[in-house]
């Protein structure tokens, strides 16, 4: 699922910290792979964290905690560090920071692995939709948010001293085509715009069902154009001697 190395490395007995643990889905599919190992999720949610911990299990545990401030974790703890879909919580200019402080509670030689997906698909097949990823950019980029971290991560990694090995690779899942993966994904990134409607179309100045209408109809250009999320994967290493910032 993630890759032979990743794979081979979980089946030893090893620290593994989910950066934004959210429902605690990730951490639940892992421990049931690799059981051999032991999971510890943080979120900044307090709700979640006491959700999860409703339901424990002997290989996870939960914390409350910020990434953007100082984890509640000591240095070089983890064996393997996990954090994904975080584009639209970390300001653009907190990124680097934010890696730094990865790497701290990263054991040497432990493994960063960090998964974005580019928030459009690579090509707008239809006017509306070039319109609508405009205007959602526009927005994003007033509040310092990034909506290309997923291609950047790689360039910080590198900036941010302390990592080797450092590498990017890249999956497509398709929009509302292809089956039962398409009608997932498009449900999914409806459901993310509609988490907060009241903001979004505070800011177009349009009503919620209009909002939502305008929704439906760039997802059915998606799944008419045959478009698709471009998800990118960023590993690396903590290396044994790092400098400081």
């Amino acid at each position: 699922m993630l890759g032979e190395r990743t794979d081979n490395h979980l089946n030893a007995s090893v620290d593994v910290c989910y950066g934004s643990c959210g429902s605690g889905k990730w951490l639940h599919e892992m421990a049931h792979e690799f059981p051999k190992s032991k999971y510890h999720g943080v979120d900044v949610s307090s709700y979640m964290v006491e959700k999860l911990s409703r339901h424990p299990h002997p290989n996870i545990d939960v914390t409350l905690g910020d990434v953007l401030d100082r984890l509640p974790f000591e240095d070089d703890m983890f064996d393997y560090i996990h954090q994904s879909s975080m584009l639209l919580a970390i300001p653009q200019s907190k990124w680097p920071g934010v890696i730094a402080e990865l790497r701290r509670v990263l054991k040497p030689d432990g493994h960063i692995d960090l998964l974005e997906a580019e928030i459009f698909p690579p090509e707008s097949p239809t006017p509306r939709s070039a319109k609508f990823a405009e205007t959602i950019m526009t927005i994003l980029s007033a509040r310092d948010l990034d909506a290309a971290i997923s291609i950047h991560l790689e360039d910080i990694l590198e900036k941010v001293s302390g990592f080797k090995n450092i590498e990017r690779s890249s999956a497509q899942t398709p929009i509302g085509w292809d089956g039962e993966v398409g009608n997932l994904m498009r449900t999914s990134i409806k459901a993310g715009y509609m988490a907060a409607p009241e903001f979004l179309c505070a800011v177009l100045g349009i009503s919620v069902g209009n909002w939502e209408a305008l929704l439906d109809g760039v997802l059915d250009d998606y799944a008419d154009g045959q478009s698709t999320v471009m998800w990118h994967r960023t590993c690396g290493q903590k290396g044994t001697v790092t400098n400081s910032d």
